[in-house]
């Protein structure tokens, strides 16, 4: 969802990104909390974000992490969609919805489209995400088993009424009912559901409003607001190698144009959930051989200090192989690892100087597909100096929203969280031990930080864990944490320098 990921896949579609420098602005509806929203201001300081939900719960916990992170460039309105008047906020570069056009009435998704009209910049672009046909034709008719099952209970808790109609879906597939026994994917998904969170099942079978789309249904709703399908995400997506069977490339290959091919994509693919791009008022796109001019301003890089030769993708039953030792591949792979660089800087690379802008963007964009390389909304920071001194006078996290999740990173019942980096453009996931040594590092001296996460994670109530089993022994878990931290300091430290997460 951030601004760099729209643009690049705008880009990747042959059409122009939108300009992030000197600012731009962004508008999330139905924000919720604003996790995402509050990342992406921290990671782009020169644009300006607004939320919009119509939770005041929502609203106000997200103004107060916004006070607490030091966020002056995001506004946060308490609004019903159905009402919110045009004149509250300004034309917008990027407009995101996630999940909800899915989840409101008609009239709703009307007034979403309105909005997007009325208030998205020629050009701008949309990210929509929502349930999404084939894949959750199994979903409807396991919603009206518990919505019927439930029925009688107007009065009891909602998490009641989804505890029931759990039970109530597990007998009817313990003791073989006709609809599970023939639907056994319906059974599977059953099975699913038994593992998740009451909350996420309440939102998910109990709400009002539930309408999954087909890619085609959400295409004709957005050309009647003037709005051309870019691509989808995860960018994997936009690529028939690595998207669908072998069987079927030829025959898509023939599709008259990508509004097509997506709609009979969606049933090789058996879609559940879509995330897909529109762009407002640009009809064409470049050919694929005038597009390197569109990624001039884009940097490209890795967040990690060592990379593979080759990339093994997950295709159905199929792999996909990259391969990156021949030229211009390997060079270009070879100079991203050591500094985020753009089209221009690459070729100037010594091994490049021969080869076409198309050939040098063609190996960037399969370094992308391979995932351990991104498209960078600004330059690399300087790495820090050899011999810097890793101390906590000398060593600051310069993003006071970074400083806050690291100092609460040791409660976290996630695996992982995101810090905002302002090179990235974007969030990075860190484990929660890579959090808590970095933060260690701007806390206590060098040889004191196993000690200090050790006795962090233990006031949290936490150990660590090896394959599953829980390490219970003090002095094996401070061990274990110095061996976390030598790997960070030799494989994570220098980048997290170069994307602006620690400063000297």
């Amino acid at each position: 969802m951030s601004p760099v990921l729209l643009n690049y896949l705008a880009a990747l579609h042959g059409f122009p990104p939108r300009p992030l420098n000197p600012g731009f602005t962004y508008c999330e509806l139905g924000c919720g909390g604003a996790s995402t929203t509050l990342l992406l201001a921290a990671a782009n300081p020169q644009g300006r974000f607004f939320g919009v939900d119509i939770n005041p719960e929502h609203i106000a916990y997200a103004r107060e992490e916004a006070r607490l992170s030091k966020l002056s460039n995001i506004e946060f309105l308490e609004k019903d969609l159905n009402v919110i008047e045009n004149h509250e906020l300004p034309e917008f570069d990027f407009i995101t919805i996630h999940g909800m056009y899915s989840w409101v009435g008609e009239a709703t998704r009307q007034h979403l489209l309105q909005f997007i009209n009325n208030k998205l910049k020629p050009g701008g672009l949309v990210m929509l995400s929502y349930n999404a046909m084939p894949g959750s034709s199994m979903i409807q008719p396991i919603r009206d088993m518990m919505l019927a099952y439930t029925l009688g209970m107007e009065d009891a808790p909602l998490l009641e009424k989804v505890q029931e109609g759990i039970k109530y879906l597990r007998y009817l597939c313990e003791h073989d009912a006709g609809f599970f026994v023939e639907n056994p994917l319906a059974k599977s998904a059953i099975e699913n559901y038994l593992e998740r969170d009451d909350h996420y099942l309440a939102h998910e079978f109990f709400n009002q409003h539930w309408k999954p789309f087909y890619f085609i249904e959400v295409a004709q709703h957005m050309a009647e607001a003037e709005l051309s399908f870019v691509g989808t995400l995860p960018i994997a997506s936009n690529y028939l190698e690595s998207s669908i069977p072998s069987v079927f490339h030829d025959f898509f290959k023939g599709a008259p144009d990508r509004v097509t091919l997506e709609r009979h994509k969606a049933f090789v693919r058996n879609d559940r959930f879509r995330r897909d791009v529109y762009i407002k008022a640009a009809d064409w796109s470049l050919a694929e051989e005038k597009r390197p001019p569109l990624f001039q301003d884009f940097y490209f890089g890795t967040e990690y200090s060592s990379v593979s030769q080759e990339v093994v993708l997950e295709n159905g039953k199929e792999q996909v192989h990259l391969e990156f030792r021949g030229e211009p591949r390997k060079t270009v792979q070879e100079s991203l690892c050591q500094i985020a660089q753009n089209l221009a800087q690459l070729q100037q690379t010594e091994n490049l100087k021969n080869h076409s802008s198309s050939d040098v963007l063609e190996a960037v964009n399969l370094l992308i597909l391979g995932g351990e390389f991104r498209a960078f909304a600004q330059p690399a920071k300087p790495a820090a100096p050899i011999n810097a001194p890793l101390s906590p006078e000398k060593l600051h996290i310069p993003c006071a929203f970074n400083q806050r999740i690291l100092e609460y990173c040791h409660q976290s019942e996630e695996a992982g969280v995101y810090l905002a980096s302002p090179v990235l453009g974007d969030g990075l996931l860190l484990s929660l031990l890579e959090a808590l040594l970095l933060y260690g590092l701007t806390q206590v001296p060098l040889e004191a930080i196993p000690q200090w996460a050790w006795m962090r994670l233990d006031s949290a109530g936490k150990s660590l864990n090896v394959q599953g089993e829980a390490i219970n022994d003090q002095q094996t878990q401070i061990e274990l944490l110095q061996t976390e931290l030598d790997q960070l300091l030799t494989m994570r430290l220098g980048k997290f320098f170069e994307l602006g997460l620690i400063t000297t």
